[in-house]
């Protein structure tokens, strides 16, 4: 009789960093209620932020600046100043999603399609 052995080695890589070098991983999504739209018709743009951590993100800004087509309507997360629409958070934990929705009213046509894109910070 022969018996058979086999080794199994596992290796698991570890990083060791300072508290203070852990990051948040903040992914910002918008999506719009309509892909077309008429002049003096509201639209909705939702944004979502999501954390994907490993760490809590303190002072959490959206910024999102309407295109000259476009005036703030309304938003229960965000005001505006012009074309500027801001939206805070003082804290987003690791794996939580801040979601802020904002009422836009067409004031203008267009000849070419209008594009609307927002940054966190």
């Amino acid at each position: 009789m022969i018996l058979c052995f086999t080794s199994i080695v596992q290796y698991h890589t570890l990083i060791i960093v300072n508290a203070d070098d852990v990051q948040a991983d903040l992914q910002l999504t918008l999506q719009v209620s309509a892909s077309a739209v008429e002049v003096e018709s509201t639209i909705t743009y939702t944004i979502t932020v999501h954390n994907a951590g490993p760490a809590d993100a303190a002072a959490v800004t959206i910024t999102d600046t309407l295109p000259d087509e476009m005036i703030f309507v309304a938003s229960d997360d965000c005001s505006a100043s012009g074309q500027v629409v801001s939206c805070s958070t003082p804290t987003l934990k690791s794996g939580v999603d801040f979601v802020v929705n904002i009422a836009v009213e067409a004031v203008a046509a267009a000849d070419e399609p209008v594009v609307n894109g927002a940054v966190v910070s």
